[in-house]
């Protein structure tokens, strides 16, 4: 019994508030696949055959260069759809110039 009692006890000082604050989940402009390339997703506010600019669950907007990338749209590009960008090199705060877009697409069939 006392063994449960201490498990108890962990598991719950694991759970304080004050823990949880320090756990950090991260936003899609943070996540890099194994082969380097990094992933954002966002809800497409503008688009044209060469540009698309996107606004992130954080609300912040970039404008990628599409021009070369694979494009994956079910039923064309619509504003206001969830969008996914892969792509390689490192945003600098809202700078995209420095980033090459490999492919972008329609987040509900990403991984299909």
């Amino acid at each position: 019994m006392k063994t449960i009692l201490i498990l108890i006890a962990f598991s719950f000082a694991l759970c304080s508030p004050s823990s949880l604050a320090t756990l950090k989940i991260p936003e899609p402009e943070d996540v890099v696949s194994q082969d380097g390339t990094r992933t954002i997703l966002g809800t497409l506010i503008d688009a044209s055959n060469k540009t698309v600019t996107i606004m992130t669950r954080k609300g912040k907007c970039y404008s990628f260069s599409i021009a070369g990338a694979q494009q994956h749209f079910k039923n064309g590009m619509k504003i206001g759809k969830k969008v996914v960008i892969s792509y390689t090199g490192e945003l600098k705060s809202l700078d995209t110039s420095g980033v090459k877009v490999i492919k972008v697409g329609d987040y509900s069939d990403w991984h299909k």
